[in-house]
C-alpha cells in the first residue's frame, strides 16, 4: 500500500520530475548489475564501459538486447550473487508469445511494486479495493490443500467470484450467469477471449440482471470488436491492461482511453528497430522492458516479444506518465471441444514448459477430435527423456480439455510464424460460432 500511495502521487507529476526517478533508479540497479550479475560485469568490460557512462534511459542503447535465448544461455551468470535462494523467487513467463521462460525474481519486485501497479491501473477504471468483482482467469493448478484454502480465503475476503476460462461452454454459461446475477459484480476482469466467450452467450440468451461499472481486460491482444461487444452487452466502458510475468502491470488505460500509460516509475520500456536501435516517436518497433526493481535477476533491455509504439504527445487526463500506442501481439485463438466447450487459447498450462528445456511451442486444431502440440527443445535431449515429456504434456492438456480430445505431441525443430500471425501460439481452424 506503501507502494500504491507513492505511485497514485508520481502519476501526477510534471514529465520532467517524473522521468527523475526512472533514470535515478536505472543508475542504481546498473550499478548492481555491475557488481554483483557477472553477465553484466562481462558485458561492460567488454565495451570497456562503466555503470556511470549511462545517465538515462536515453543512453541504454549502447547495451544489447537481452532476448529469452541469451537469458536461457546465461541463465546462472545473470543471477545476482547479493541475494541467498531463500530471498529469490524462481518464476516462469505463461509462454503467450511461444517462448516460455524461466527467472528470478523478489518477493518486493512482484508482491509489492508489481501489485501495486496493478491496484494503480484498477483504481483507473474505477475499482477500489473490495468492490465485487467477477475474474475470468484461471486459478493456480496443482496447489496443495493448504494453498487451496488460502485462495478460497483471498477470493472471499478481495469479494471475487473466480469463473475458470476452461469450464466456459453451452452447458456451464447459464449457470454462471446466474451466479453473477446473484453476485452483482460491480466489475469484470479477464482475459478479452474469455470475457468474450461469456459476452456473446449472453447476447444470444438476453441481457444480463446486473450492470458492472467497467470491464478490465489483460493478458492478450484486446481488439475493438472485444470492446463494441462488451459495451453492448454490459453497458460499460472497457478498461485494457498490459502487463507480463516478468514485470505484472507495464501500462493500462486511464478514463480518456488515448492509449496505454506506461508505469514509467517503475519500467522503462523502450521502442526499437530489429537492429535494437530506438525509433521515432509514433513509429511501431520491438518493445524492449527494464524492469527497475528486479534485482535478482536483472533484466535490461529485454525483449518481451510484442510490438508497439510510444506516443509523442500528452495524454488529456493530465497524468505525466507516457503512452504506449498500437500495442500488438499476444493473439491467440480458442480451442473447441466436441462436446461444446470453448476454451480460450490463453488458459491453457504453458509455464510448465520452460522448467522442461522447452524453447518455443505452437498448439494447432484441425479436427474436433485432436489437439496438435508442437515443441522446439533447447538441446538434444535422450529419446528417455523426450518420452517423459510426451506424457507429461499430455497429461496437463488432458486434464484441462477432458477426453474427448486427442493430444498428439510433435517434437520439431523449428515453428515459423506467419508475418500476419504475430503472437499466435494457439491456431484453431475450427469456426467457433458453432458453440453459441
Amino acid at each position: 500500500m506503501q507502494c500504491l500511495d507513492a505511485l497514485e502521487q508520481s502519476q501526477w507529476w510534471p514529465k520532467d520530475k517524473l522521468l527523475e526517478l526512472p533514470h535515478e533508479r536505472l543508475r542504481r540497479l546498473l550499478s548492481h548489475a555491475y557488481d554483483t550479475v557477472p553477465y553484466y560485469r562481462k558485458l561492460f568490460d567488454e565495451r570497456s564501459m562503466k555503470p556511470d557512462d549511462i545517465k538515462d534511459s536515453r543512453e541504454l542503447a549502447a547495451l544489447p538486447v537481452l532476448t529469452k535465448q541469451l537469458i536461457r544461455n546465461n541463465f546462472d551468470n545473470l543471477k545476482s550473487s547479493a541475494f541467498s535462494p531463500k530471498e529469490t523467487v524462481l518464476s516462469a513467463t505463461s509462454g503467450s508469445t511461444g517462448s516460455p521462460l524461466r527467472f528470478y525474481s523478489t518477493k518486493e519486485d512482484q508482491l509489492e511494486c508489481g501489485f501495486a501497479r496493478g491496484l494503480r491501473a484498477h483504481k483507473w477504471a474505477g475499482y477500489e479495493l473490495g468492490e465485487k468483482a467477477v475474474v475470468l482467469y484461471p486459478p493456480p493448478r496443482f496447489l496443495s490443500k493448504p494453498g487451496r484454502l488460502g485462495k478460497r480465503l483471498e477470493y472471499f475476503f478481495k469479494r471475487h467470484l473466480v469463473i475458470d476460462p476452461v469450464t466456459l461452454s453451452k452447458q456451464t454459461m447459464p449457470l454462471f450467469v446466474r451466479r453473477m446475477e446473484v453476485f452483482q459484480p460491480s466489475f469484470i476482469i479477464g482475459y478479452p477471449s474469455a470475457i468474450y466467450v461469456l459476452a456473446r452467450f449472453i447476447k444470444k440468451n438476453g441481457r444480463p440482471d446486473f450492470s458492472p461499472k467497467a470491464v478490465m481486460a489483460g493478458g492478450e491482444q484486446l481488439d475493438d470488436h472485444h470492446r463494441e461487444l462488451f459495451e453492448e452487452v454490459f453497458g460499460c466502458e472497457t478498461y485494457g491492461n498490459y502487463g507480463s510475468w516478468e514485470a505484472h502491470t507495464i501500462a493500462a488505460e486511464c478514463p480518456e482511453h488515448t492509449g496505454y500509460h506506461i508505469a514509467a516509475e517503475d519500467i522503462i520500456v523502450e521502442i526499437v528497430n530489429d537492429a535494437g536501435e530506438p525509433v521515432p516517436s509514433g513509429t511501431e518497433g520491438k518493445i524492449l522492458l527494464t524492469n527497475l526493481h528486479n534485482y535478482a535477476m536483472p533484466l535490461i533491455r529485454y525483449d518481451i516479444g510484442d510490438t508497439g509504439a510510444i506516443s509523442s504527445q500528452p495524454c488529456t487526463c493530465g497524468r505525466g506518465l507516457p503512452l504506449l500506442l498500437k500495442l500488438s501481439g499476444r493473439i491467440d485463438d480458442v480451442i473447441v471441444t466436441r462436446s461444446g466447450r470453448t476454451i480460450p487459447g490463453i488458459v491453457l498450462p504453458k509455464r510448465f514448459l520452460a522448467h522442461h528445456g522447452v524453447e518455443q511451442h505452437q498448439l494447432v486444431q484441425d479436427s474436433y477430435d485432436r489437439l496438435i502440440v508442437k515443441l522446439v527443445l533447447d538441446e538434444e535431449y535422450t529419446p528417455e527423456y523426450t518420452d517423459k515429456l510426451n506424457k507429461l504434456v499430455v497429461a496437463q492438456y488432458q486434464s484441462i480439455l477432458g477426453e474427448d480430445i486427442a493430444i498428439t505431441v510433435q517434437f520439431v525443430d523449428r515453428i515459423v510464424t506467419a508475418p500476419n500471425s504475430k503472437g499466435r501460439v494457439v491456431i484453431s481452424n475450427l469456426p467457433t460460432n458453432k458453440v453459441f
